[in-house]
């Protein structure tokens, strides 16, 4: 057990100069003080075959502990030479990486975004959110491409962030294992993993945030236009308010002059009259507006006999039709002749004027049409009303919003056209108080078709 070659690299390592080695007659000793480890050791050293090397914990002069590799090395004099390294910082660095991978892994696990480990381009490790979020196993996505979990709109892009390095976040089609797509957030980083420089990816599914952000560009828009609809609105129940009163007191001041003849007479009272219906019906839409509002419209079921309701309608309005040079027609199911249902005549005489109303306002030519047609489903029974005419039409892009407060065709008709804009949202009140839907189909300069359905009984 005696040493008697003790090399620079030695007194460096273990801090015993050659001449304290050639003072202990057991050396080995030194390096290892306790009874056990001693005795393993010794033992290797005599049976251990050459040059394999073995892991050995010597200890240094001031006690401290070594992580070292030793083989021996028999040599003719009965003599055995032991060569060492010392691999405490290399183990040391290993641990650390060794704790670190760890480490990584269970950040990336403890994540619900998904997270990739990718080296130019091919997947070589993932998380469990990425196997949940994209369908893969863990297994399956190692040596994938990146943009194999991209839409091909959008593999470029990112394939092009990848490449370029790139830090910052940033949007892109992602797709899952069964080909459905989700909008996802990209964010990358090179780090160095496993002794190789690696982009660590994190994936998040902002289906839902751009599902939000798109209601909130709707809600911006509708209420910008609704900022403008009541713009509109203002200016046009200005107008509707101005208009007749200004008929009614400027012809009041003419009937007042003398010299008027009977037809000049009969002509101002007429404008004056006309003006007071105008304004009259001005007055009603706001106040059923306000009405419907506060929530003191209510309903008043009776029974009542449609087909008697359609035929008054066309009696009061044959007149305004035949003086626009339109005809005016209607189609009901005689079998209805003498059939009571339960329902609210009066809005549904209200809703149907006011209908009629309108198609005759806007047709200068060609004809209107009203009825209505039995429907059967699996619901049950209702019926279809519905008013035909080959008027103006409506703009396709203001047909959605066709039964909104202060909408009418088109802010140009206004003035061609007089009306306050709230007649057909007073309608679609009425028709959904009565259980009912209603819609429009409608072509620009061919005409427009209201229908309406409300259960029978």
């Amino acid at each position: 057990g005696k040493c008697i070659l003790w090399n620079k690299e030695c007194e460096k390592t273990f801090g015993y100069t050659i001449d304290e080695i050639n003072l202990t007659q057991n050396t080995l000793a030194l390096f290892y003080p306790e009874e056990e480890e001693y005795n393993r050791v010794y033992e290797n050293v005599i049976s251990e075959p050459d040059g394999q090397f073995r892991i050995w914990y010597p200890h240094t002069k001031k006690g401290k502990k070594l992580i070292t590799k030793w083989a021996n090395f028999r040599i003719d004099d009965g003599s055995v030479i032991n060569l060492g390294y010392d691999i405490t910082q290399q183990k040391k660095l290993e641990e650390e990486h060794t704790e670190n991978i760890k480490r990584m892994k269970a950040i990336s696990e403890a994540t619900y975004e998904a997270i990739f480990f990718s080296i130019n381009g091919i997947c070589i490790d993932a998380n469990n959110a990425a196997s949940v979020m994209f369908g893969y196993t863990i297994k399956e996505t190692i040596g994938m491409s990146a943009i194999d979990f991209i839409a091909e709109e959008d593999k470029k892009l990112v394939m092009r962030n990848i490449l370029s390095g790139i830090e910052t976040p940033y949007e892109a089609t992602a797709m899952r294992k069964d080909g459905t797509t989700f909008h996802a957030e990209f964010q990358g980083k090179v780090i160095k993993y496993h002794g190789d420089f690696v982009r660590v990816t994190a994936v998040r599914n902002i289906t839902v945030r751009k599902e939000n952000e798109r209601e909130i560009i709707i809600a911006k828009n509708k209420a910008e236009e609704s900022d403008k609809l009541k713009t509109a609105f203002l200016q046009n129940l200005s107008h509707e308010i101005r208009t007749p009163m200004n008929g009614i007191l400027g012809f009041s001041e003419l009937i007042k002059m003398s010299g008027l003849s009977a037809n000049e007479l009969e002509e101002y009272i007429q404008i004056i009259e006309n003006s007071g219906t105008r304004l009259i019906n001005t007055i009603n839409d706001l106040m059923d507006i306000s009405m419907i509002v506060s929530g003191q419209i209510t309903v008043t079921l009776t029974n009542t006999n449609i087909n008697k309701l359609i035929v008054g309608l066309l009696s009061s309005f044959k007149s305004d039709a035949n003086k626009k040079g339109i005809s005016i027609d209607v189609s009901i199911d005689t079998r209805f002749d003498n059939r009571l249902i339960k329902t609210d005549p009066q809005k549904i005489r209200t809703i149907l004027s006011k209908l009629i109303s309108n198609a005759i306002k806007f047709t200068e030519k060609g004809k209107v049409e009203f009825g209505y047609e039995i429907l059967e489903d699996s619901i049950g029974r209702k019926i279809l009303f519905y008013v035909v005419d080959t008027g103006i039409g409506i703009i396709e892009s203001r047909i959605p919003y066709i039964f909104e407060r202060f909408m009418q065709a088109d802010y140009s008709n206004t003035r061609h056209f007089e009306g306050s804009g709230l007649g057909l949202s007073i309608i679609k009140s009425y028709v959904e108080m009565l259980n009912g839907e209603i819609w429009v189909e409608s072509i620009l300069n061919e005409g427009s078709k209201f229908s309406f359905t409300i259960p029978i009984n």
